[in-house]
C-alpha cells in the first residue's frame, strides 16, 4: 500500500502523519482463471472489489502498478530520486510550504538541500531535507 506523508497543524505545532496514497483501495493480483475472486469480497476490511465491467474487477494497467513500485519503497515510504540536482524543480512534500513548487539552488550536504521557493511573489531561499521533496 503507497504512503505518503502529510503535514498537519495540531494545537498549534506541526505534525507528520503518514497517509495511504490511496485510501480504502488495496492492489491485489489475482489470477481470474484459477480462483473465485469473489471471496475477497467476504474479507473482513473489504468494502468491494472494484468492477466497472459487469461482474469482473478492473484489471489495473501494469506499467502503473510497476511505476508505483519503482516510486515507493518495500514498506510503502516514498522513494527520493538518488540525483538531485542544481537546476531541477522539486515539489515541497511536507511542512508549512507543502505544495509549493521550488528550484534546487544547492546540493551541499547530504539529506539537505537549498531552494528558491517562489512565495508571495518573491524568491526566496530556504534549506530543506531531501525527504520533504519529490521531483516534478
Amino acid at each position: 500500500m503507497p504512503m505518503r506523508e502529510e503535514t498537519r497543524r495540531r494545537a498549534g505545532r506541526w505534525d507528520r502523519v503518514r497517509k495511504p496514497l490511496f485510501p480504502g483501495y488495496l492492489f491485489v493480483k489475482v489470477p481470474l482463471s484459477q480462483m473465485h475472486w469473489r471471496s475477497i469480497n467476504s474479507t473482513y476490511g473489504v468494502a468491494r472489489i472494484v468492477a466497472l465491467e459487469a461482474g469482473r474487477p478492473t484489471r489495473v494497467d501494469p506499467d502503473l502498478v510497476a511505476a508505483l513500485k519503482v516510486r515507493f519503497r518495500f514498506n510503502g515510504e516514498l522513494n527520493q530520486p538518488a540525483e538531485l540536482e542544481v537546476g531541477n524543480r522539486v515539489r515541497v512534500i511536507t511542512g508549512p510550504l507543502a505544495d509549493n513548487l521550488a528550484e534546487i539552488e544547492a546540493v551541499p550536504e547530504r539529506g539537505r538541500i537549498h531552494v528558491l521557493l517562489q512565495f508571495m511573489g518573491r524568491y526566496t531561499r530556504a534549506v530543506l531535507a531531501t525527504d520533504d521533496v519529490e521531483s516534478v
